[in-house]
């Protein structure tokens, strides 16, 4: 049996309760909330993956630890890298000395600083300084003694950002895949990306912006690193003494 068709009124009364109802608050935050829970199962669907992955590759909190010291003195040698590269060019290639050298101040100063806390909290030795004296003094005497080209003038100048002591912290914890307390590792990355990072990059940016032309990669990557580092150490210092996985570590500063 055939039901009768609805006539044009049923539909438009029909049509605006529909209208009524999409445009209603209440059915705009329940439509809002199932949004918010699918795009909550994807995120947590892929974190469940990706933990998975690095599971099955690093299957012991050892490996973990070192693959995550293996990061962080990655990111801290290319940081400095980048740093002295630009430091290097500001002096050489541009003659701007007086910029360079604030460069080359903000890098060196928050590593004395930083050896001298924890020097005085009984965490590190005299011994020890020449992890923060060694680049710098060797870069500065060759660029000052020898008669090097321009390329050699530039490689002499670059070493003098970079510290050893990222080396000295993965050789000393390699073994466990964790830093023990008293290297005071965390302080060095805290430094490096709360003091250091800003600064660097913020000098960067005022370099390209005298010159008035995009920034060239070696400006552009001193950059984006500065930015990361800071990012990195903001997160740890947040989270100072928690333990969390691999996978929080690298997240986590993406969301700094």
């Amino acid at each position: 049996k055939l039901e009768p068709a609805p006539s044009p009124r049923d539909l438009l009364q029909e049509s605006s309760l529909e209208a009524m109802a999409e445009t209603s608050p209440l059915f705009q935050d329940v439509e809002r909330q199932d949004v918010e829970r699918g795009q909550e199962s994807c995120t947590d669907q892929l974190k469940a993956k990706v933990e998975d992955q690095i599971n099955t590759i690093l299957p012991t909190d050892s490996d973990k630890g070192r693959a995550g010291m293996l990061f962080a003195t990655c990111l801290l040698m290319f940081d400095g890298v980048t740093d002295g590269w630009v430091f290097a060019d500001l002096v050489v290639c541009k003659q701007w000395p007086v910029l360079g050298g604030a460069l080359a101040a903000v890098v060196l100063i928050p590593q004395i600083l930083t050896f001298s806390m924890l020097y005085a909290s009984g965490m590190t030795r005299w011994q020890d300084a020449w992890q923060v004296l060694v680049f710098p003094v060797l870069g500065f005497a060759t660029y000052s003694c020898l008669d090097l080209s321009p390329t050699l003038q530039q490689i002499a100048l670059a070493i003098t950002c970079v510290s050893p002591v990222p080396l000295v912290n993965l050789a000393w914890g390699w073994k466990d895949g964790k830093l023990p307390s008293e290297s005071g590792g965390v302080w060095w990355e805290v430094a490096e990306g709360l003091i250091e990072g800003p600064c660097s990059a913020i000098l960067t940016l005022y370099a390209c912006f005298l010159t008035r032309s995009p920034p060239s990669f070696k400006f552009l990557a001193s950059i984006i690193i500065s930015f990361i580092s800071t990012s990195r150490a903001a997160d740890k210092f947040n989270n100072f003494g928690v333990q969390r996985g691999l996978w929080d570590h690298v997240v986590g500063s993406l969301k700094q």
